[in-house]
């Protein structure tokens, strides 16, 4: 059975289509990116960066800024501040959300738009968490063209807190809102150590502060496709 793929370059977007002969052939995010990773022009590729600092003036570093594509969570671009809380990720170009994330510090939601072929500079300032006592190693980011991991850094922050605080780190992962969203989706699955576990709606944050922060060690996000029942997947490794 033979696949054809072409790959198609157009004024506002990369376009992936595939066909297969005898029926509908589907391409999940993961083998877009991958086809789209090798293909692209570097004429079509743009940077982000700029200065991520506390309300106090000092920088944050090795906060992790995510884009997020808005034409699909298949488009994830990441990078991490420095220690002076210069950041710089490189990114296809277009219209992003972008979550900038630091343990000890609430999370900052910004638009930013990629051009082709230049930079754009985006500077954002964090504000602490109450509790805060932000201080040692930040969340290492990985993205994984559908999605993303997260390692868990050791950090003063998660001492005494749970999985609830952690994922209030974790880039597309909103537990404050009714009901609860990954990846911008309200169906999705939850595995903790590879097994699948049932968890109310309403039991989530429950579930969520039973698990100790310190004993977490990575956060997955996934976001799946239109066939399959649940639309993203959240992926809990335990130390």
């Amino acid at each position: 059975m033979r696949h054809i793929v072409l790959t198609l370059f157009c004024a506002s977007c990369l376009v992936v289509a595939a066909a297969q002969e005898g029926g509908g052939f589907y391409m999940s995010p993961t083998q877009i990116r991958q086809l789209a990773s090798a293909s692209i022009d570097p004429s079509m590729m743009g940077t982000a960066k700029g200065c991520i600092t506390s309300e106090a003036g000092g920088p944050v570093a090795e906060a992790n800024v995510t884009l997020i594509g808005g034409g699909g969570f298949a488009s994830v671009w990441c990078g991490s501040s420095k220690k002076n809380g210069s950041y710089s990720v490189r990114a296809m170009y277009g219209l992003y959300n972008a979550e900038i994330t630091a343990p000890g510090y609430e999370k900052k939601i910004v638009e930013i738009d990629v051009p082709k072929e230049g930079q754009v500079t985006v500077d954002a300032v964090l504000t602490p968490k109450a509790d805060c006592a932000a201080g040692g190693a930040g969340n290492g980011m990985k993205s994984s063209g559908d999605g993303y991991t997260l390692t868990v850094g050791r950090n003063k922050f998660y001492e005494g807190k749970s999985l609830t605080d952690v994922l209030a780190d974790a880039p597309a992962v909103d537990l404050g809102v009714s009901p609860a969203t990954v990846a911008g989706e309200e169906d999705f699955e939850i595995f903790v150590d590879g097994r699948r576990v049932r968890v109310a709606p309403d039991a989530l944050r429950k579930y969520f502060g039973s698990i100790a922060a310190d004993e977490v060690k990575q956060i997955r996000v996934v976001r799946g496709n239109k066939f399959q029942k649940y639309h993203a997947k959240l992926y809990v490794t335990t130390k």
